[in-house]
């Protein structure tokens, strides 16, 4: 099978659990540039031989896991530069003859870090004079390293001048999911669909293990008040992730006598109907005076957020003694800051 051609580098902002492990995807799938070429070289494993009766009687050479991926690229997007490397997006104006002209592109601050994501592409193959051969190429996280920058003035003929990107592909991190997929569709379209599913958005929590409270399940003006001043358009995502924004609330009665705070960033959960019982934790550590909780009447629950880097985990027992757990990551979600 030859390869005659190349399709569309697409990539994906990675979603993982506390564990590091890649759980999903956020963002879209969006285009990093149109596809000059791509090679990957695999981490490769040392041999490790066991001689006997003066042979090689077993060795152990394992299979790549992990390597590094250059591709060049007709150009870079403005997203990728946001999303992939960091750097913000920035518009000025300035004045030209009299006329505003504004221009915009994007910043570095010098603090930026690179954003590991899935990336994908398609590479066309030819056999026996069929062309109808289009593989998928993904690797499940890579986290690229700043592209070198280079400009050169136009002589007689034009000298294309196209950026080239290095990235480290990571290999097997929980021995289950593959780290990189090939895979040859008859046509482009249906490639194309399977670089849209592996780079998918992260599925929503289908679980009753808890849900976040929303105005549907208030009870009262209070917990509607309640859910209007702390949060907008917030999800709780299969990985356990909170997605959107948390508000800062000031002088809050009701939440300062449960939590010993009455402002911050609250989150307000429900719990199962059924629950009878409840331990929870803080970053990994049992908080005191919430552990075997009776929930029989309050089956809501309302907590402090005090950074990104928070997670909170409960563990709910029901009536039948079966006991489920979860716990909540807030690093896709947005703490809004203190007016003032």
């Amino acid at each position: 099978m030859a390869a005659i051609g190349m399709y569309g580098v697409f990539y994906s902002k990675c979603v993982k659990d506390e564990n590091g492990i890649v759980t999903g995807y956020t963002g879209g799938v969006k285009q990093m540039g149109k596809a000059i070429d791509a090679g990957f070289t695999p981490t490769e494993a040392d041999d490790n031989p066991l001689y006997a009766n003066n042979s090689v009687a077993e060795n152990d050479s394992s299979a790549a896991a992990g390597g590094e991926i250059t591709m060049t690229l007709d150009r870079l997007t403005e997203d990728v530069y946001v999303d992939i490397y960091g750097l913000q997006r920035q518009e000025v104006t300035v004045k030209v003859h009299g006329q505003e002209v504004k221009g915009n592109g994007v910043v570095s601050i010098g603090n930026e870090n690179s954003v590991p994501v899935g990336v994908a592409y398609i590479r066309s193959h030819q056999i026996n004079n069929n062309r109808s051969y289009h593989e998928v190429v993904a690797y499940r996280e890579v986290t690229f390293s700043a592209p070198e920058e280079n400009a050169q003035t136009r002589g007689e003929s034009i000298e294309w001048q196209t950026p080239e990107i290095t990235g480290n592909v990571a290999g097997l991190d929980d021995n289950q999911n593959p780290w990189k997929v090939n895979l040859t569709f008859p046509t482009q379209e249906a490639a194309m669909q399977y670089i849209r599913e592996f780079l998918a958005e992260s599925k929503e929590m289908d679980t009753k293990v808890v849900s976040l409270a929303s105005q549907t399940e208030a009870t009262g003006i209070g917990e509607k008040q309640a859910l209007d001043l702390m949060a907008n358009g917030i999800k709780l995502m299969a990985d356990g992730s909170v997605v959107g924004t948390l508000h800062y609330v000031t002088e809050w009665a009701e939440a300062g006598e449960k939590l010993g705070a009455t402002e911050g960033n609250f989150c307000f959960i429900q719990l199962p109907k059924d629950a009878t019982k409840m331990d929870c934790l803080h970053n990994g550590q049992y908080i005191p005076g919430k552990t075997n909780v009776d929930l029989q009447e309050d089956k809501k629950y309302i907590f402090l957020v005090a950074s990104e880097d928070d997670t909170y985990g409960f563990d709910i027992t029901y009536g039948e003694g079966k006991k489920e757990s979860v716990t909540l990551n807030f690093n896709r979600a947005t703490l809004e800051a203190k007016a003032g």
